[in-house]
């Protein structure tokens, strides 16, 4: 059994003072150089932290090995090499490899071709062909299990665990499960459309999960009309019709059940049988509709489906006359 256990440097891992743990490189007592022939001039020993969150530990165990086989569909790269038997270290390297392929392409001089694979064997059995004059080499993957939430991306063989999460955006955590986004951030997708009648809400996702205490459409084009086919009814966000008092707002946040949930009641009138609304800070012409805040934060989950409507369609009061056009808008919601 092969055992690595180095002390790891990439960009993805973050700078820190490491001591208390000796790790010592594969290598040591051998040449390598910086060129091609990865000769050592000297022994690599380095300190890690006490957690070896800096180290990583890979294991090439005989029985994770497989003359005349190839794993195929995760490839991350290819690395040539003119030491024979690198790849394992060249897997070490990268972060995301768990697995190699193996292949002599040249004999003189020796050159051996290093595919680098961010899977194993064991979690795509279907993917190991048979391959002439290939060599596969696997390990231990501990990410099999896919630990890391909210799609994190999971790398085997470091810290105590056995593997490390890199989290996307507003998610930290050992497993990415802690919400760290706070301010504005963009719903998915990044142009959401709403029309005035025939059920034409337009849907939008929530970009993470955390709490929510507002949302803002910034307009993009189009306009929804009140009473078609008169164009002095269009508006961005409302209705113009004139028994209205001016800048009646009718665009509305709902849940996917279609409950309202902004405005909130503070600025919510009736009129002819569905909600119309006024804004201090806002017109039917603004270019961004900010709604007001929430009386407690909305707790959604990261894809969690909301809808934005026009009053009259929502209620299906009054909307016979309304025309066919639609409003596009970005969404962003605000959390805290």
């Amino acid at each position: 059994m092969a055992v690595l256990k180095i002390p790891y440097e990439s960009s993805l891992a973050p700078k820190q003072t490491v001591d208390d743990v000796i790790c010592i490189h594969p290598m040591a007592g051998k040449k390598i150089s910086s060129d091609k022939s990865h000769r050592v001039d000297k022994e690599f020993v380095h300190k890690c932290s006490n957690k070896c969150d800096l180290c990583r530990k890979l294991e090439f165990t005989s029985s994770l090995a497989f003359h005349g086989k190839r794993l195929i569909n995760h490839l991350i790269r290819t690395v040539e090499s003119l030491v024979q038997d690198f790849c394992s270290t060249l897997c070490f390297m990268e972060p995301n490899c768990v697995s190699y392929n193996e292949v002599v392409i040249s004999s003189s001089p020796s050159v051996t071709k290093c595919e680098l694979n961010n899977s194993t064997h064991n979690e795509h059995p279907q993917d190991l062909k048979p391959w002439a004059n290939y060599s596969y080499g696997g390990t231990m993957n501990t990410c099999g299990q896919t630990p890391c939430q909210h799609d994190g991306t999971c790398q085997t063989g470091f810290t105590d665990k056995g593997y490390r999460c890199v989290c996307p955006k507003g998610y930290e955590g050992s497993n990415c499960e802690i919400t760290s986004a706070m301010g504005w951030i963009q719903m998915t997708p990044s142009t959401v459309c709403f029309g005035a009648k025939d059920d034409s809400y337009g849907i939008f996702t929530t970009a993470i999960s955390g709490n929510i205490t507002t949302f803002k459409l910034t307009y993009q084009h189009g306009h929804v009309s009140c009473h078609a086919p008169d164009t002095s009814y269009q508006s961005k966000w409302g209705c113009l019709w004139p028994p209205l008092i001016p800048n009646q707002m009718a665009t509305l946040i709902t849940d996917n059940d279609r409950n309202l949930l902004l405005p909130t009641n503070d600025y919510r009138s009736n009129s002819r049988g569905c909600t119309f609304y006024s804004l201090p800070w806002a017109t039917t012409e603004s270019p961004e509709l900010l709604f007001d805040n929430f009386s407690f934060p909305l707790m959604v989950e990261s894809n969690q489906e909301l809808q934005i409507w026009f009053s009259e369609d929502l209620f299906r009061w009054g909307d016979s006359d309304n025309g066919l056009e639609r409003t596009c808008v970005a969404v962003y919601g605000l959390y805290v």
